[in-house]
């Protein structure tokens, strides 16, 4: 019989080469990057915020103030509605004092307004006085006070009378339209005067009742005595001679 060898047989195996540097850090970075595969990707978890269901106590309450002026008037309410009365108070302004409303401690009277809507009648003389300086005693002398309607209805003279007989005012009988000019004419005689002379004249229109006052100013001379001359004095004796 043939004899079975059992010795272990063993192939060759080859001989494989070292691996490169180049081979060495390709593999550390394939397992590096199957590492960080691997690895689960962390998650920043955020914290829950809790909801508070809010309560009664939480609700903020509106501040009341009371002053003084809502104490009264809510007194004021309270006590009108226990008498029935409605509040019907109104508001109560003052009046404000300007410097034209000032009243003046001494005023002034206020000129009188001719134009005031009414057809009135004016009177408007030259002068009221007229003055004649000095004249011989017995001398008759003669003026006139000139004057103008300045109204704007017709004017009338109704009188003119003097403070003696020695002096004689004449007048317009025709009243006057507004515009028209006429004259009160005086005549004064001097016999028997000497001395200062103020003759008045007072005329009354239809103006109102209140007289115009026109005047003369003089004075009057007293003429010298004249004597009688001898031719004068014999003229009755030859008279009687001639008889």
């Amino acid at each position: 019989m043939n004899e079975v060898d059992h010795s272990p047989t063993y192939e060759s195996a080859s001989v494989e080469s070292a691996p490169t540097e180049e081979e060495l850090s390709e593999k550390e970075v394939q397992v590096e990057e199957a590492l960080v595969e691997d690895i689960p990707p962390v998650v920043e978890k955020k914290p829950v915020q809790k909801t508070r269901i809010p309560q009664e106590e939480d609700t903020p309450k509106p501040k009341v103030r009371s002053t003084i002026a809502q104490q009264q008037e809510a007194a004021r309410k309270i006590l009108n509605e226990s008498a029935g009365i409605q509040n019907t108070e109104k508001p109560v302004f003052q009046k404000v004092v300007s410097k034209k409303d000032e009243v003046v401690s001494d005023p002034k009277p206020a000129p009188k307004s001719t134009n005031t809507g009414k057809r009135i009648p004016a009177i408007e003389f030259d002068e009221k006085v007229i003055t004649f300086d000095t004249i011989m005693s017995g001398d008759v002398v003669d003026y006139k006070f000139n004057f103008v309607n300045a109204g704007n209805a017709p004017l009338s003279i109704e009188s003119a009378k003097a403070t003696c007989g020695c002096t004689q005012p004449s007048y317009p009988f025709i009243a006057l339209n507004p515009g028209e000019k006429g004259y009160i004419g005086v005549r004064y005689n001097s016999v028997g005067k000497k001395g200062k002379q103020k003759p008045r004249i007072t005329i009354m229109t239809n103006i109102n009742d209140d007289p115009i006052h026109l005047f003369l100013d003089g004075f009057v001379m007293e003429k010298p005595k004249v004597e009688e001359t001898e031719d004068k004095k014999a003229e009755p004796t030859a008279e009687k001679s001639g008889n």
